[in-house]
């Protein structure tokens, strides 16, 4: 936005002002922060809006600052933080929010003189500028020094950790072997609803999701995993390509020779209606990372379970979709 006291004949804008941003994200390290080592440059780094979402413990490392020109740059923004985030070891940014400022400067313009003549002078304007800030995060997925940890809990400050709850009578007992076994992290929440999920996900492990059978059958699986091997069996399921949109209609439903039959039409119907929702799911879940994937799935566990238990057949056969909630509800 930019106010003058001139009509302007001819000018030219500093450059900086005809692009939606300017300049690189700058990073300030907290005093107290822990050393990473930069992660790998594809590494997924979670965008989330509050420190909440993330899996403790955490340490914030600093705090991204960067300037643009138009409100709506936040995903210029949130890209500049998150390789800025890898270099400096953070798996995490959070809290990025922007601030309006107006900012008052001068400019040589060409304006008409009392004599009609073009003449230079100078102009002031106002430029809204938007000042975007957010939080460098390093999580428990990745590692945090626990000399910080300690060092913070010493000077007083309130360090989140994660719930330590006791090992349920779910989770598999491994066998006892003459070579020692590596012991079990401690059970968390996040630890149960991803073994809560995984083990739901297991009876597709021998149709849909066989690639996952190992990591579904962890005695402690991960919950990035857990939420991967949903979207794995979601895109399968429901998917472009998946079984009700391409399987169904054209291997048993005959929707490419009649498009227009009654069962055609229902499922036309009724997969307009009911996947739309479940396509947003999956899209939701494929943008978590490993950062948030606790508290995602803790969160949103119930949701996942409901679209098991509506669309996802047992199997990838006749039977298996007749079974199915979906099909009951709207093509029976």
């Amino acid at each position: 936005m930019i106010r003058s006291k001139f009509v302007v004949v001819g000018s030219v804008l500093p450059a900086c002002l005809a692009l939606a941003a300017c300049g690189s994200a700058e990073f300030a390290r907290s005093s107290d922060a822990g050393s990473y080592k930069q992660l790998m440059y594809n590494y997924k780094v979670s965008v989330v809006e509050t420190l909440d979402e993330l899996e403790p413990p955490l340490d914030v490392v600093g705090t991204f600052s960067a300037t643009t020109h138009a409100e709506d740059d936040r995903k210029s923004v949130e890209g500049r933080f998150i390789t800025q985030a890898r270099k400096s070891g953070c798996d995490a940014v959070a809290e990025v929010v922007a601030q309006p400022e107006d900012r008052k400067a001068t400019r040589p313009v060409k304006v008409l003189g009392k004599d009609g003549r073009p003449e230079t002078r100078q102009e002031e304007y106002t430029t809204r500028v938007y000042n975007w800030t957010g939080k460098c995060v390093r999580t428990s997925v990745v590692g945090v020094d626990p000399a910080v940890l300690a060092k913070r809990q010493n000077a007083g400050v309130a360090v989140p950790v994660a719930a330590v709850q006791p090992v349920t009578p779910t989770t598999p007992v491994l066998p006892q072997t003459e070579h020692p076994t590596v012991p079990l992290r401690p059970e968390t929440p996040s630890i149960q609803a991803a073994r809560e999920l995984c083990q739901r996900l297991d009876k597709y492990s021998d149709g849909f999701l066989r690639a996952w059978k190992a990591k579904l059958r962890a005695a402690q699986p991960e919950p990035m995993d857990a939420l991967d091997a949903w979207t794995e069996l979601a895109y399968q399921v429901t998917g472009p390509a998946g079984f009700w949109r391409k399987t169904v209609p054209q291997q048993w439903f005959g929707c490419g020779a009649d498009a227009k039959s009654d069962q055609c039409k229902k499922l036309r119907d009724a997969s307009g209606r009911e996947f739309k929702k479940w396509d947003q799911l999956q899209q939701t879940v494929s943008a978590v990372g490993p950062a948030q994937a606790g508290s995602f799935l803790r969160r949103n566990q119930p949701k996942l379970i409901e679209y098991l238990d509506a669309v996802v057949p047992e199997s990838a056969n006749l039977t298996g979709m007749e079974s199915t909630m979906f099909y009951r509800d709207f093509l029976k």
